[in-house]
């Protein structure tokens, strides 16, 4: 995801880059942006909880580990295709058990880290401290990426970008160097690059073209040598995770199917960069409208200015960046085009880590965008308040950005509200299940808003009330709006996308339990299912605790 804005930008007339980064200021950086994510997320470490099958499904890995080594509650499913997630998954819950709070600082301390590790490869390639300050802040909160703050399992991604970033700047320092530490530098950075496409596979279209990094950064010559021994390593490990994708991770559909989904991440990419620059606010025809006017009238500044203005290159650099970020955005989505429909760039909540790695671009983008509306503006009126007009744009969106996000940190709050309620009245109602027992959950919402679970899948609620009920024996299931059922006349099973006859219960083993009315009824018959199937669909029935 990097930005071409070093040696030559340094060569641009106008341009500034400072002072060389220090560990000392990334360590301030890391501080300062670990502090900003507590600030805005730190009541949602309190308040929020485990979500969706993933969380629940390692929480029931960790209580029910037979061994008892650091990774004896690893994910084998996961470790298939991506070993370094899988182990990483695992980990946290030998650290941390079920305390959800430490979980989810871990979550803030990893996407202050990928934040802070993007500042340290912006200051690398050559921008200066104030630019790359407002572009980590803008990445930091970006709210169509928070599922990576504020969701335990999707946390765990940012460590692959965290892999990349660092093996990005080691990758371009060796790039400079000689001899011994050359192949010391260009060896971790390709393992960093392995690191990161064994974690999370998105990073590959972006690894893949490093090459265009190291050509601008050192010339053709040395680029190719460089990259073709990432990809000795690079290649392999795409192969490896590709082949071994589970079924439903991928459709491999037909090229015309993936050229359409290719469009529709593109205009979905398009509209989530009109919300980036004014969240909340005006239209995207509007948005659109202004943005071409910015990018034509800097195009035409920038070749109408004399050469020796000031102004000309500070154009040039921007629309420079600018372009190289759109480029960024798109390969950061490239590895979703053969994936399944779902994986769009509007996807809400846990949906929105496909733009974890776009963020960084989507943050490099506004903020050039916005630099170049600085220009112009003080341009026109004469002035030399470029930077201030900038700074002040840049720090109204980051606001805004930080409103978005706290109204997602309350809709998730409030889905774990809403969770913890019901496992306390499964608990409640079925103290002591027999083996063989089929819970099946009527009453509470599946989703609090678009893409924010309470308990949907059937691994959700499953794995949840296993964990609550520190007991195998019982399975559980959250009913839908749309769920039917099947009452047969030796066995009952819902029927809907999520369920069907695998989810059923022999009659006497099934409990239908309305969440609102606290109330569990044990079927025993199909009359009974009938019954009982429209009165707690309709949620105005309430009866006795099973005994």
């Amino acid at each position: 995801m990097a930005v071409a804005v070093g040696a030559r930008a340094r060569r641009e007339p106008g341009t500034r880059t400072g002072p060389p980064l220090t560990v000392k200021e990334s360590a301030l950086v890391s501080v300062l942006t670990s502090v900003a994510a507590a600030v805005v997320w730190g009541p949602h470490v309190f308040r929020g909880g485990f979500y969706w099958a993933d969380d629940w499904y390692h929480a029931r890995l960790y209580v029910f580990s037979d061994g008892h080594g650091l990774l004896a509650n690893q994910n084998a499913h996961t470790s298939h295709f991506s070993p370094v997630l899988g182990v990483l998954l695992a980990i946290p819950y030998r650290l941390f058990g079920l305390h959800t709070s430490l979980h989810l600082t871990l979550a803030l301390v990893l996407s202050a880290a990928a934040s802070t590790a993007f500042y340290v490869l912006l200051r690398t390639l050559g921008l200066e401290r104030r630019h790359a300050g407002m572009i980590a802040a803008l990445a930091l909160f970006f709210p169509w990426a928070d599922s990576s703050r504020l969701w335990t399992t999707g946390s765990m991604n940012n460590v692959a970008v965290i892999f990349f970033f660092a093996g990005l700047v080691v990758s371009l320092r060796g790039l400079r160097a000689e001899g011994r530490p050359a192949r010391v530098m260009a060896g971790l950075g390709t393992t960093l690059y392995v690191l990161a496409v064994l974690t999370y596979e998105v990073v590959g279209g972006v690894v893949l073209l490093v090459v265009l990094v190291y050509a601008w950064w050192c010339g053709w010559g040395r680029a190719w040598r460089r990259w073709t021994r990432d990809l000795v390593g690079v290649v392999p490990a795409l192969v490896f995770v590709w082949l071994r994708q589970p079924p439903h991770h991928t459709e491999h559909p037909s090229l015309r199917w993936q050229l359409s989904h290719a469009g529709r991440i593109a205009q979905g990419a398009t509209d989530l960069l009109w919300e980036a620059l004014t969240p909340g606010g005006a239209r995207g025809a509007v948005v659109a409208g202004a943005v071409l006017v910015v990018t034509v009238g800097a195009l035409v500044a920038r070749y109408a200015l004399d050469r020796d203005d000031p102004a000309r290159g500070q154009l040039s650099r921007w629309l420079s960046i600018a372009a190289a970020s759109v480029l960024a955005i798109g390969l950061a989505y490239s590895p979703y085009v053969p994936g399944l429909g779902k994986y769009v760039p509007g996807a809400p909540g846990v949906g929105n880590r496909v733009n974890l790695l776009a963020a960084f671009g989507y943050a490099v983008l506004v903020y050039a965008l916005v630099m170049l509306t600085g220009l112009l503006v003080a341009r026109i009126v004469r002035r030399k308040g470029a930077a201030v007009i900038g700074a002040m744009l840049c720090a109204a969106i980051v606001v805004a950005y930080t409103a978005v996000d706290r109204q997602h940190e309350r809709q998730w709050d409030h889905a774990t509200r809403i969770a913890d309620h019901q496992l306390d009245t499964v608990a409640r109602l079925v103290r002591d299940p027999r083996p063989g027992t089929v819970i099946y959950v009527f009453g509470d919402p599946n989703y609090v808003a678009p893409g924010i679970p309470v308990f949907t899948l059937a691994g959700d609620l499953n794995n949840a009330v296993k964990v609550r009920l520190r007991s195998r024996r019982a399975d559980a299931y959250p009913m839908h709006p749309v769920t039917r059922w099947s009452c047969a006349r030796a066995e009952m099973y819902p029927r809907d996308a999520a369920f069907g006859p695998r989810q059923g219960a022999r009659y006497g083993r099934g409990i239908f339990l309305n969440v609102p009315r606290h109330a569990a009824v044990r079927i025993d018959s199909a009359a009974a299912c009938r019954l009982w199937s429209r009165r707690f669909s309709d949620s105005r029935v309430a009866h006795s605790p099973v005994p």
